[in-house]
């Protein structure tokens, strides 16, 4: 009997070949080859790689984009926005936490994702330092608006302020 086992042990083990490594071998890098493969189509199809449109002339003139961000911390105007169903608000304050009137409040509102929703958007005082606009139906989730407040200040000069806030749109029930 030990006999018989010993011989089934011998005929079921067989010598690692070269068409065994040769196989293992070609698997491994086909898969390896595949998941590169996938990733690379998904990268390229996926993202632009641009975050915003005429990039190279925007970092042509970085140098004044951060004069004009330190002209903007020097007026030290906050905001607080608020979006609610079918209207943005904005409260502009200065940095005597004195209302900001008189300015005129333009820009944009959109999804941080997609452009397909992006509105342009005027906002009108209705109290003073208090700016509203009415935007319509908005799907609930994430918004991005986009202003820039401008108030003139004298004849032929005025002060910018421009704004990002990321505001939250709860879904009605």
């Amino acid at each position: 009997m030990t006999v018989t086992l010993q011989n089934a042990r011998q005929r079921r083990e067989r010598p690692l070949s070269g068409r065994h490594v040769l196989w293992v071998f070609i698997a491994f890098f086909g898969t390896i080859f595949a998941v590169n493969g996938l990733l690379v189509y998904s990268a390229l199809t996926t993202f632009s790689g641009l975050d915003g449109e005429d990039a190279y002339r925007r970092g042509l003139i970085y140098n004044a984009t951060l004069a004009e961000a330190q002209q903007q911390q020097q007026l030290g105007w906050s905001v607080k926005a608020q979006l609610v169903p079918g209207r943005l608000s904005i409260k502009l304050m200065d940095r005597a936490s004195e209302p900001v009137e008189r300015a005129r409040v333009v820009g944009s509102l959109g999804r941080p994702s997609v452009d397909r929703w992006d509105r342009q958007i005027e906002l009108h005082e209705t109290t003073p330092g208090t700016y509203e606009a009415i935007v319509g139906a908005l799907q609930s989730g994430y918004w991005i608006a986009s202003l820039t407040a401008t108030r003139p200040i004298e004849v032929g000069k005025t002060e910018s302020f421009r704004m990002k806030e990321r505001l939250w749109l709860k879904p009605t029930p």
